[in-house]
């Protein structure tokens, strides 16, 4: 991997700062020490760069200050201590250690400060290689930075650890158009934007007080006869995204709105260019990116967007013929998957700076016969593949052949994979697995309705809940839209 640890911490401007501390006894502590091993993410095999057994009366047990090779790198922290084994002997199973895992990438010019307390709670609790034991409990590993402080989003054991209100399905707009309505993160709970039955958006906001779900009056992003199909949707806790098509114009368009709905920027318009199905995630603060593909030859272009510029390029994907894209972002890592008319699906993963245009690189290839792919990650990217109107994930599980209708959308919480599926027979149905067993699936609506399509967003990468809107059609042609909110 290439990276470095330094006691020399002004002498690397772009550098993690460990802080650790334990509520182990120091006398445990200078017997068996501390190791610290650096690499990918999830590599379980990375080798140990230092070891210490150094500790105070308060629990301190110093600082190490990590470099990287180059500046935006991704880097996966396993640290280790001994209790009934010496710190460089645990593993594979951390039987008798303390093991304490993070991932974060180095964020230019910045020092961030992580601290990392290993937790006496935690002694014999492996959990899998992209999580990591708080208060006796696995979580993502997954680091959120504020400036320059870091540490685990929604640690376990805090008071409101695993908090999640489920929320039965609520009808949002009764008369709504056809095209699939879209949910994305709003500062205080979600918002829900939908296509009119006169081809307008309008946008709702849905949000939590004392247990009753709010539902906003409708404010009115997109006027009448304009927006004939309705892509992706996204949010930043103080700003919106919104994405649309018009196909007598064959135009595409970006508009960038404040949390109340207030133009922003845009609408930003693309000629000859299609929307993804799914894809409009945070870049920066009131930044966006997404995905399209262009009429010429069907090529790629990302996109990102803020209040001054919307660079674009095709990020290295050099394929042409393209049926659908679709963009997905990680704990660490941005993604785009792609289908063409070949039959052939792609995943690439994709770097990004703030004002330079995406950088792609192929991670795998899915054929033959491949119909559409979906991709999320915890630590590691999972797949969905649709091949022949059947889903299989991560090319091991195959899933039930009456499941697949028009839409399915896979998603990442703090517990697991899920991906929502629409049925051949009208239904909803959810599949949640880990990364590592078999999918289990839970019907959500019954068979015999009229789903039309579906959106699904993770309250967060260390959140446990997730919401669906879904679209639906009545034996009157009547469009409604739904949403929930799900904690299983």
């Amino acid at each position: 991997m290439g990276f470095a640890l330094s006691a020399m911490s002004c002498l690397a401007p772009t550098e993690i700062i460990l802080v650790l501390s334990t509520d182990v006894a120091c006398a445990v502590v200078t017997q068996n020490g501390v190791a610290i091993a650096l690499g990918e993410p999830g590599d379980e095999d990375s080798g140990i760069a230092t070891t210490t057994k150094l500790c105070s009366d308060d629990g301190g047990i110093g600082t190490a200050v990590i470099v990287p090779h180059t500046i935006d790198q991704v880097v996966g922290i396993r640290v280790t201590l001994g209790i009934d084994a010496a710190a460089d002997q645990c593993g594979p199973n951390f039987a008798g250690c303390i093991v304490a895992r993070r991932s974060l990438r180095f964020d230019p010019h910045t020092p961030l400060t992580l601290p990392i307390e290993l937790d006496q709670s935690c002694v014999g609790v492996p959990c899998t290689p992209y999580s990591t034991c708080v208060s006796g409990a696995c979580v993502d590993a997954g680091v959120e930075c504020d400036g320059s402080s870091c540490g685990i989003a929604q640690e376990a054991g805090t008071p409101d650890a695993g908090a999640c209100q489920p929320i039965n399905d609520v009808t949002i707009n009764s008369d709504a158009g056809a095209a699939p309505a879209r949910v994305a993160l709003s500062n205080d709970g979600w918002a829900v934007a939908y296509q009119t039955k006169l081809s307008g958006v309008e946008l709702v906001d849905a949000h939590l007080f004392q247990g009753t779900l709010n539902i906003s009056q409708p404010t009115t992003l997109v006027a009448s006869n304009t927006a004939t199909s309705l892509g992706p949707f996204g949010g930043d806790g103080t700003s919106y995204a919104v994405s649309y098509g018009n196909t007598s114009s064959s135009q595409a368009f970006v508009l960038l709105t404040a949390i109340d709905g207030t133009p922003l920027t845009g609408p930003f318009a693309f000629t000859s260019y299609r929307l993804p199905h799914f894809g409009m995630p945070s870049v920066g603060a009131a930044q966006y990116a997404t995905a399209f593909i262009q009429g010429t030859n069907d090529a790629p272009l990302l996109s990102s967007f803020s209040s001054t510029s919307n660079p674009g390029n095709n990020a290295g994907i050099t394929a042409t013929g393209l049926v659908e894209i679709n963009m997905a972002k990680g704990s660490s890592s941005y993604y785009a998957t792609t289908t063409d008319q070949t039959g052939a699906c792609a995943i690439y993963e994709c770097a990004y700076a703030s004002g330079v245009p995406f950088s792609c690189k192929q991670l795998a290839t899915a054929s033959p016969s491949c119909m559409a792919i979906r991709v999320a990650e915890r630590g590691k990217p999972s797949h969905i593949v649709e091949v022949q109107n059947k889903l299989t994930v991560d090319e091991t599980y195959p899933l039930s052949p009456a499941v697949l209708g028009t839409a399915f959308q896979l998603i990442a919480t703090r517990d697991g994979y899920r991906a929502v599926i629409t049925t051949l027979a009208g239904g909803l149905e959810i599949a949640s697995y880990d990364g590592t067993a078999a999918p289990v699936i839970v019907p959500q609506l019954p068979s015999g309705g009229s789903v039309l399509g579906i959106d699904a967003i993770a309250d967060g990468p260390n959140e446990p809940g997730f919401s669906i809107v879904y679209t639906s059609i009545d034996s009157q042609q009547t469009s409604s839209v739904h949403f929930m909110h799900l904690c299983q």
